[in-house]
């Protein structure tokens, strides 16, 4: 499978705090999965809307009980090139948690970049955790673009992100 280019905006477009609790290898974000050790984290009051940060399909929810658990719902989604198939071996994945889901999330759900996933759980601190996978053979990898969300946190910004699929990290166009 050869490189491909797909369009990001933050999860944020208004209302997060400004409050960034660690990227990938800070602020905890450790374990041996890719959600976890490439966690970014970013502050947000509780009841602030999340929105997709790309077109995707949601692979797996988990509504923890009691409700809203430890981490609020769990959200998977992925976009595998411009096909959206979950199956296929490549594209990129995202985890999402410390969310109250939308009505409009459930496995095999459609979900267009921008489009309101669900509202930040309070927590201490309120935040959202997100983290994002390069898939290559069907093994997600993480990926550290924590500096790029940063800095359109609270905006619509699009970015284009170059994504190899060779092992070196994705690039913003």
């Amino acid at each position: 499978m050869g490189a491909f280019f797909l369009d990001m905006s933050n999860p944020f477009p208004s209302g997060a705090s400004g409050i960034f609790h660690g990227g990938p290898g800070e602020g905890g974000h450790v374990g041996n999965q890719w959600y976890e050790a490439f966690g970014m984290d970013f502050g947000a009051p509780a009841g602030i809307e999340v929105v997709a940060v790309f077109d995707a399909k949601v692979t797996d929810f988990k509504h923890p009980t009691p409700a809203p658990g430890v981490f609020g719902d769990q959200i998977w989604m992925r976009a595998a090139n411009a096909t959206l198939d979950p199956n296929d071996p490549g594209g990129v994945g995202i985890f999402y948690t410390h969310l109250q889901a939308d009505s409009s999330v459930s496995i095999g759900a459609s979900i267009a970049r921008g489009s309101v996933i669900g509202t930040i759980s309070s927590g201490t601190p309120s935040h959202l955790h997100f983290a994002l996978a390069e898939r290559r053979g069907g093994t997600n990898f993480g990926v550290n673009l924590y500096s790029a969300f940063k800095a359109g946190i609270n905006t619509t910004t699009v970015m284009t992100v170059r994504f190899p699929q060779d092992g070196s990290p994705p690039t913003i166009l």
